[in-house]
């Protein structure tokens, strides 16, 4: 216990690092309850399939223009980013109340625009903080760091869902939209207390910002491609996002149709497995090191292939089922939280903006082929036979998944490239 509030004690006693994380903190809550609460509205008002499918769409096109929004981040103030970013936030949830008040008029293009808005504002916020943290944290600390800053996230994830529903199921989505607005007027208080070195670039028109823009964007997809151990990493993430995206899509489906629709089952899983992702991330943030960040990384992708699908593809019962879902949902924070370590501590400070954008926008168009190909997958084992040791087509998926993350874990830990990859970059940091 003393070792852990040491760890703790070290790490927030960094102001700065403190007043970013309560900040992270508080604009997440407030977008996971707008982000759970507005589809559940959405979907009431139109119970058009064509038009919500439009609307989640628009949330999710800003991911594809991430490295213009990671170039941007490059030539301009990054707290300045995050403030405007925060404020843009508070203009969306504020039109979104006038909508749901009826002073609006709703139409598909309106909510299409709100929708998009919304995803710039968070694609902002996740690579402006992944930007801004090397340079107020000590290379020694960001794993640490990044371990607190995703247990934010976990916490978010934990508890919005549960605190949106009831607040809609007692209000209404006027009320979820108020309490977001206050906690992003709170959470930019606390922004406006961090402390960085000012990046003061003058422009003296629009296409010199585009066009330093477009040479941040150039330098660090050149940055990545000189160092092709990143390049590499990114081809061993990717494959993991597809794998998982492949066969967890299918999670959800897979416990109400096997359990005859048993939500509080699925409710618990759901529950266990965030409780135990959020453990994780603080205790990896207090005991695991900076060192052999790679070995930890595919390590971490071995097990969570093993314990993970696989065992939920061997076992098919919901003990397994929640054994499965809280070791993936554990071993991916730790992943992910060695990753943008490995990350910041590599890439240039004055480009990690679009190396963080170019890295995003390639984990958001592998995702989506997976989650895409699950469905035509699972039609067609409904109608081929089957090997004898599967007893249905979720399972035969979830063996596939798992087994095919193991292989990706065991490749990247055989590359010699990504093996060379650690001291390298530690020489040049320096």
């Amino acid at each position: 216990m003393n070792y852990f509030r040491n760890i703790m004690t070290g790490t927030f006693s960094n102001k700065n690092l403190f007043f970013l994380w309560i900040f992270q903190l508080l604009s997440l809550f407030g977008s996971e309850l707008t982000r759970f609460a507005l589809p559940i509205w959405l979907f009431q008002q139109e119970e058009n399939l064509v038009s919500f499918s439009l609307y989640v769409f628009s949330g999710l096109l800003p991911r594809i223009l991430s490295p213009i929004f990671g170039g941007l981040i490059d030539c301009f103030n990054k707290k300045k980013i995050l403030l405007l970013s925060g404020l843009l936030s508070l203009t969306v949830c504020f039109l979104l109340a006038l909508l749901s008040s009826g002073m609006i008029d709703k139409s598909v293009f309106f909510i299409c625009f709100l929708m998009f808005s919304f995803g710039v504002c968070g694609n902002l916020i996740h690579i402006g903080t992944l930007a801004l943290v090397p340079r107020i944290v000590e290379k020694n600390r960001l794993l640490q760091v990044n371990s607190l800053m995703i247990a934010a996230e976990s916490s978010a994830l934990l508890i919005c869902p549960v605190l949106s529903g009831s607040l809609i199921f007692a209000f209404d989505f006027f009320f979820v939209v108020l309490i977001d607005m206050l906690l992003f007027v709170i959470s930019l208080m606390f922004l406006m207390k961090v402390d960085v070195v000012a990046e003061n670039r003058c422009y003296k028109n629009i296409q010199a910002i585009f066009g330093d823009i477009k040479n941040s964007l150039i330098e660090g997809a050149l940055f990545i491609r000189k160092n092709g151990q990143l390049a590499y990493l990114m081809g061993i993430f990717g494959l993991v996002n597809f794998f998982f995206s492949f066969s967890f899509v299918l999670f959800t489906p897979m416990v109400l149709s096997i359990s005859e629709n048993n939500t509080q089952l699925l409710g618990s899983i759901n529950s266990i497995g965030n409780g135990i992702q959020l453990l994780t991330v603080f205790l990896a943030g207090c005991f695991l090191k900076s060192n052999s960040q790679i070995t930890l990384m595919m390590r971490s992708i071995m097990l969570m292939g093993v314990c993970g699908p696989l065992l939920i593809g061997v076992g098919f019962s919901p003990v397994f089922w929640t054994i499965g879902y809280a070791a993936t949902l554990a071993f991916l924070s730790i992943i992910n939280a060695t990753n943008n370590a490995f990350w910041q501590t590599c890439s240039p400070l004055h480009l990690q903006g679009s190396i963080f954008g170019i890295r995003r926008m390639v984990s958001s168009l592998i995702a989506p082929i997976g989650t895409l190909l699950a469905g035509p997958l699972m039609n067609k084992l409904s109608v081929s036979s089957k090997p004898a040791f599967v007893d249905n087509e979720y399972q035969l998926v979830f063996l596939i998944a798992g087994f095919c993350i193991l292989l990706t874990g065991i490749l990247g830990s055989s590359l010699k490239k990504l093996k060379q990859t650690q001291p390298l970059f530690s020489a040049q940091n320096e």
